[in-house]
Parts: structure tokens; sequence; C-alpha cells
């Protein structure tokens, strides 16, 4: 009842809802019925077509992805798994694709090996660092 009445005006809309919304999703989460909302979830999700497109998407991103193969996929026309796609996710088979893509090479790049564990990038290596330090004692 309280959701309804926190619905009322528009401040009480941004502010109430939100917080009574999340109440009722714990309070229907701790109850028994919890088990059998997680398999409807889990069962909607894996008939869902977009989610075997995402899987695949994932699995070869390295690969040209074209919409029309990825609705060929899952039996659907370009343009009615573009707009299904669009729904599912927020973005364009496209975007979606392009910032999978754009993820996984700051993830590279950021993990690519460094001369010393938890240490930056640097563009010297160890052996030429050692070398210059070498030579900056004997100058001395």
């Amino acid at each position: 009842m309280r959701f309804l009445h926190a619905v009322g005006t528009d401040t009480d809309r941004r502010v109430l809802a939100p917080l009574y919304l999340r109440e009722l999703v714990y309070r229907v989460m701790q109850r028994e019925q919890y088990a059998r909302l997680l398999a409807l979830a889990a069962a909607e999700s894996a008939s869902n077509p977009v989610s075997a497109v995402l899987e695949y998407v994932r699995g070869h991103m390295s690969e040209p992805l074209t919409v029309a193969d990825m609705a060929d996929l899952v039996c659907l026309s370009p343009s009615a798994f573009a707009h299904l796609f669009r729904d599912v996710t927020g973005r364009s088979p496209y975007q979606f694709v392009k910032e999978m893509r754009l993820d996984r090479a700051r993830d590279c790049s950021s993990t690519a090996a460094s001369p010393w564990p938890g240490s930056p990038r640097k563009s010297a290596t160890p052996a030429s660092r050692t070398s210059s330090a070498n030579s900056a004692v004997a100058s001395a």
C-alpha cells in the first residue's frame, strides 16, 4: 500500500518509489517462492533469443559479426532482431558489439605484461634501466 501512495506526487515518485520497490523485491526474495522465481527467471532468460546471441558474441568477438548473421542464429529477420535486441539491451547490436570489443581491448591493455607485478606499464625494459643506471653510476 505504501508503494501506491509513494507514486502520488512527482517528488514522492522520484524519491520514495525506488526505495519501496527495493523493499518489495527484498521481501519477495525472502519468501519461500524465491527458488521458484529464480527458476522462472532462468527459464525465461534461456528462452530469450537475445541471450543466445549474447553468448555467441562473447565467444566470437574477434570474428566479423553482422546483424544479419546474428539474426540468422535465432531465425529472425535482421529488422525484427535489431528491434528486439534494442528493446532487451538498450542499444543496437552494432553498438553492443563495439562496446564489448572496446571493453575487451581495455582489459587486455590494462593487464598487459608489466616489467614488475603491480606497477604501471613502462616503455623501457628492466635491462635498459639497469644499464642506464650502471652508466650513471660509472660516470659519477
